[in-house]
């Protein structure tokens, strides 16, 4: 092998040599932000879930205390029919609860059981103990599926964990 070629092949080496160099460093370089990009998509995947944990956990709180003054109030309509005036005052307390924070937090079924109630409360008249009787199995029903709805927002809530 001449001079000529000998500087030809460290030429070609040094050169290819750079290259590799260079494309080792720039595929470092790509896998490392690739690698940056994937932990920042994971942390804010973790977050994004935590925060929409914490939103759920705060609609069940409020969810609950809206269940338990309605539940309150049916107890007190139930069992104050022989008393008209306080009653009439405490439909009107019910309805303004029930357009207010439970219309806020019902589902379907609370919806319909709801509606129910208010019917049969729209109906009952004071000191008639057949309708007083017709309320307080209707406020059972409805007391029993506020329940129901409570205990599915709790599976749900701790299936979501």
């Amino acid at each position: 092998m001449t001079e000529d070629q000998k500087r030809l092949w460290e030429v070609r080496l040094g050169i290819l040599g750079s290259i590799t160099t260079f494309l080792t460093v720039f595929l470092g370089i790509f896998y490392f932000f690739d690698q940056q990009r994937h932990s920042l998509r994971i942390e804010s995947d973790r977050q994004r879930s935590s925060l929409v944990h914490e939103f759920k956990q705060a609609q069940f709180t409020q969810k609950q205390a809206a269940f338990q003054r309605a539940a309150e109030l049916m107890g007190q309509l139930a069992t104050s029919t022989n008393e008209p005036e306080a009653f009439n005052k405490m439909i009107h307390t019910f309805g303004g609860h029930y357009w207010g924070a439970m219309i806020l937090n019902e589902d379907k079924v609370v919806a319909s059981a709801m509606a129910d109630y208010r019917q049969i409360l729209a109906t009952t008249q004071p000191n008639n103990e057949n309708h007083a009787a017709r309320l307080k199995d209707k406020t059972d029903q409805t007391l029993k599926v506020l329940k129901s709805a409570l205990e599915r927002d709790v599976e749900l809530l701790s299936a979501d964990k």
